[in-house]
């Protein structure tokens, strides 16, 4: 695993005294110390993915608070993948979950990218639902539609 860098942005600006700048690039370094881990326990477990708590458990060595930051950039990068299994109402993309038998909520499935890519037409095609067709609306369905989004505009801001 040691032969891909793992690339994470320094933590300290460039204003901070240079104990801010050692503390980030220690930090740095605990930081892709706990990738490589992650990156390994993933190619480990395969096809049946790792969660983040499942990374906690395995890496009782580090605190759980420094174990999760870890999993995205190591997404960013493409170290780890998500499964797409579809669309929020909102449009943003809906992953892969399982439940956490602890806490009893859904949480997000990571697999080591290998294992995605030699897997990459199951995962990509089969997993998603086709698109409804579009039907036409009436003009009192398109009008609480567009209430309903500039409400939406409103509490977002």
């Amino acid at each position: 695993m040691s032969g891909n860098p793992i690339d994470f942005l320094p933590v300290a600006r460039t204003t901070d005294p240079h104990t801010s700048h050692e503390s980030a690039a220690a930090s740095e370094e605990t930081h892709k110390n706990i990738a490589e881990h992650v990156l390994r326990i993933a190619a480990e477990r395969g096809g049946h993915g790792l969660t983040i708590n499942e990374a906690t458990e395995a890496l009782p060595q580090f605190k759980p608070w420094s174990v999760s930051p870890v999993f995205k950039p190591l997404v960013r990068q493409g170290k780890l993948v998500r499964r797409v299994v579809g669309k929020t109402a909102r449009g943003k993309d809906k992953y892969e979950t399982r439940t956490d038998p602890e806490s009893n909520r859904p949480v997000i499935i990571h697999y080591y990218f290998r294992m995605v890519h030699e897997r990459k037409t199951e995962a990509a095609t089969s997993v998603r639902k086709p698109a409804r067709p579009e039907k036409a609306s009436s003009p009192s369905t398109e009008r609480r539609q567009r209430e309903r989004r500039q409400s939406d505009r409103r509490k977002s801001r």
